[in-house]
C-alpha cells in the first residue's frame, strides 16, 4: 500500500493556520498533517489528526491543491504524494502555539519537513 499526506488547510480572512513546532531553540511552522494509507478513508483521518493535533473539530472539504513530499531521508528520497483539504471550523482556538499566515507570506517562513513542499508549488 502507498502512503499519502494529508494537510488541513484551515482558512479565516485570507489567513492559514500554522502550528508551531520547536525544535532546540529554533521555531519551525507546519500545517496540521497526518501521513495515512491510501486504503484509509481521508476525511475521517484528516479531521482525527486536526482533533489531536490541535484541539479543533473541522469540518473537512475539498482538496485545495496538491504536491509531492519526501516521506524518506535526505539521502534517500522517497517522494508520496500529498494533498491540501480546505478545512472550515466554527470555532478555530487550538490547544497548542500556533500562528495566521497569509499565503503570499509562506514562502519566507522556516517550514517543517511535512510542510516543505509548500514551497516547491509556488
Amino acid at each position: 500500500m502507498g502512503k499519502v499526506l494529508l494537510c488541513a488547510l484551515l482558512e479565516d480572512g485570507g489567513r492559514a493556520l500554522f502550528v508551531e513546532k520547536a525544535f532546540g531553540e529554533s521555531v519551525k511552522y507546519s500545517l496540521p498533517c497526518v501521513l495515512a494509507d491510501e486504503a484509509d478513508d481521508p476525511v475521517k483521518a484528516l479531521a482525527a489528526a486536526v482533533m489531536a493535533q490541535t484541539g479543533i473539530d473541522v469540518q473537512v472539504g475539498s482538496i485545495v491543491f496538491t504536491g509531492k513530499h519526501n516521506a524518506g531521508s535526505r539521502r534517500r528520497k522517497q517522494f508520496v504524494g500529498a494533498l491540501a483539504f480546505a478545512c472550515s471550523a466554527k470555532r478555530y482556538s487550538t490547544r497548542v502555539k500556533s500562528r495566521w499566515f497569509r499565503s503570499a507570506d509562506v514562502s519566507s517562513l522556516k517550514l517543517s519537513r511535512e510542510a516543505e513542499w509548500l514551497k516547491a508549488r509556488r
